[in-house]
C-alpha cells in the first residue's frame, strides 16, 4: 500500500530505510538522524506533502522524495529496500509522485542517477516513463605517483609544462601545451 508521508510519525522509519537502501552505493555515507532531518525535512526545497511511502504491512518497503527546484520538480531520492526490489515498488512510487506533481502544476520531473549502480535504477526510471535527457561524465585522475617494482614515476607536471622541457617528456602523440599566451 502506498500513502503520503506523515511528518513526526514516519520520519525515523524513512531515515532508517534511507540508510539501508543506499548502504551499497559507492558514495554512501551514513548520516545521523539530525543531519538527515536537516537535509530532507528542513531544507528550503523540501515539501513533505509530495513524499510517498510504500508499505508491506507494517514494514516500510520504500519511498520517493520529490523536491521543488527552479526548473520544476526533482526526484531527490527513490529508495526500495532490498527484500522488495524487483517487485515494481519503485515504478509505483514514481508514478504516484508524477501524478501528485502533475496535479500540483509541475510540467516536468527530473532526477540524477548513477547509471552504473547495481540496482537497475535506470530500467526502473525508464519503466516509469522517464528517458535520458542529458548525460555527463565525472572525470578523475590519480595525483599520487604510483611506483611499481623497479618503475620510475613519469616527469612531474611542472617539468612537462616548463618552456624548456623537451618534447620527449610528453607522451607520444601529445604535444606540450603552449602556455605563452594568456
Amino acid at each position: 500500500m502506498a500513502r503520503a508521508f506523515r511528518p513526526g510519525v514516519d520520519d525515523r522509519r524513512v531515515w532508517a530505510t534511507d540508510i539501508e537502501a543506499f548502504s551499497e552505493h559507492f558514495l554512501f555515507e551514513a548520516r545521523g538522524y539530525d543531519e538527515w532531518r536537516l537535509h530532507h525535512l528542513e531544507a528550503g526545497d523540501s515539501d513533505v506533502t509530495l513524499w510517498w511511502l510504500a508499505w508491506d504491512g507494517d514494514e516500510l518497503a520504500g519511498y520517493v522524495i520529490p523536491d521543488n527546484c527552479e526548473q520544476g520538480a526533482e526526484i531527490g531520492d527513490l529508495a526500495v529496500r532490498k527484500p522488495w526490489r524487483g517487485c515494481g515498488i519503485g515504478r509505483a512510487l514514481l508514478r504516484a509522485a508524477f501524478t501528485t506533481l502533475r496535479d500540483r502544476g509541475y510540467a516536468v520531473a527530473r532526477l540524477y542517477v548513477d547509471a552504473q549502480n547495481g540496482t537497475s535504477a535506470v530500467r526502473v526510471y525508464e519503466s516509469a516513463g522517464m528517458y535520458v535527457s542529458r548525460r555527463f561524465d565525472v572525470m578523475g585522475m590519480p595525483l599520487a605517483c604510483e611506483r611499481r617494482a623497479g618503475a620510475a614515476c613519469a616527469a612531474p607536471a611542472a617539468a612537462l609544462l616548463a618552456p624548456e622541457a623537451p618534447q620527449g617528456l610528453c607522451r607520444p602523440g601529445f604535444a606540450r601545451p603552449d602556455l605563452s599566451s594568456p
